[in-house]
């Protein structure tokens, strides 16, 4: 019987294709899981799609469909690829994609972007500019992304004078979950607002100054070889600053651990947490339960990808009414294209974390 959880897989570092792959039967299942991870990739905007995921809702499918199953088992690999069963379970993955993935690609520009990933400089303003492009989120965020940043400081300016009066640690940490290319548009926004004052980086706000010897940034995608590309583009600019590639959805513990489970300052989660509800209901509690960060941004968007009007109002009612279980306040407000939440852990809370700690 295949089982999603019996599956492994074990990638070389100089190559996308699979060098190890269990689902606990005795076909041919290394070049079975190859056609399945080169067909679902076919696609333009799924060319980077996690092997992991598709491996795993492979094996859900599998697991799931009995007839689906024995025909894979007893059939020879060149008729099960010409099948109506196989493109129906490279439609299934596709469709699983789509949310949590596809939606955000833009298909025209994913070869530009993983060129300009490998090559860009942060100076290089017009580079930037379209790698920023290749993304829909970010895309639709570009008009307003130094105002938005402008925000976060300013609200993180409260969060950091406490933070001063417990150390002197002067270097601000930042978590950035379900990324996209958001951790370049603000390496680009600092680089470029910033002014670099001997081995000082100043940044003036609404609320006065904040000055750090360091910012360390942390950031964490869906796609393993989106990883690799955002580190690529970290180390040629020589960055503090790493992606880590895991499923928020059914890894979300992996919060619990290193390099996690730590403080930081801030935590974005921009145009993430409706995506992840939709494939699991209430995955935001244990989400935010985990995250230890004195200054959480999470945004939902007003209107869809498609530019249609979103069923709802600005207050997002459920997250609104979770944040109190959470021993959380928050602060609404509305930018662009999105409902802005800024949120806090009570002071009770915070201690209570550190004892635990």
């Amino acid at each position: 019987m295949i089982s999603a959880s019996s599956s492994s897989i074990r990638l070389s570092e100089s190559s996308e294709q699979s060098e190890k792959v269990s689902f606990g039967h005795s076909f041919d299942q290394s070049a079975f899981l190859a056609c399945v991870l080169a067909d679902v990739r076919a696609k333009k905007d799924l060319a980077f799609l996690s092997t992991d995921f598709i491996i795993y809702h492979a094996g859900e499918r599998l697991r799931l469909d009995k007839k689906l199953r024995a025909f894979v088992h007893s059939t020879e690999l060149l008729k099960v690829v010409k099948s109506k069963k196989y493109d129906e379970l490279i439609k299934f993955i596709r469709a699983k994609a789509r949310n949590p993935y596809a939606i955000f690609q833009i298909p025209s520009l994913v070869a530009k972007r993983r060129e300009l990933l490998s090559s860009a400089r942060l100076a290089d303003v017009k580079s930037i500019d379209v790698l920023l492009d290749s993304h829909l989120s970010t895309k639709e965020r570009v008009p307003v992304y130094d105002e938005f940043f402008d925000l976060v400081f300013a609200k993180c300016a409260d969060s950091r004078t406490e933070l001063k009066t417990e150390s002197k640690n002067e270097s601000m940490a930042i978590l950035d979950l379900a990324c996209g290319l958001n951790p370049i548009a603000f390496h680009s926004y600092y680089n470029s607002h910033c002014a670099h004052t001997g081995k000082k980086i100043v940044r003036d706000i609404t609320r006065g100054k904040m000055s750090f010897d360091k910012i360390t940034y942390l950031c964490n995608e869906l796609s393993d070889l989106d990883c690799q590309q955002l580190n690529v583009f970290f180390s040629r600019n020589k960055l503090s600053a790493s992606a880590v590639s895991f499923d928020l959805v059914r890894e979300f513990e992996r919060l619990e651990t290193e390099p996690f489970n730590t403080r930081f300052d801030i935590c974005f989660l921009l145009k993430a947490l409706d995506t992840l509800e939709s494939q699991r209901l209430y995955v935001t509690y244990d989400i935010l339960k985990r995250i230890d960060a004195a200054l959480i941004v999470a945004t939902f968007p007003i209107q869809s990808m498609s530019g249609k009007q979103m069923k709802r109002s600005a207050q997002i009612h459920w997250f609104e009414k979770m944040l109190p279980r959470l021993d959380m306040t928050f602060e609404r407000q509305e930018l662009g294209n999105e409902v802005i939440y800024f949120c806090r852990r009570n002071k009770t809370s915070k201690q209570e974390s550190k004892q635990d700690k």
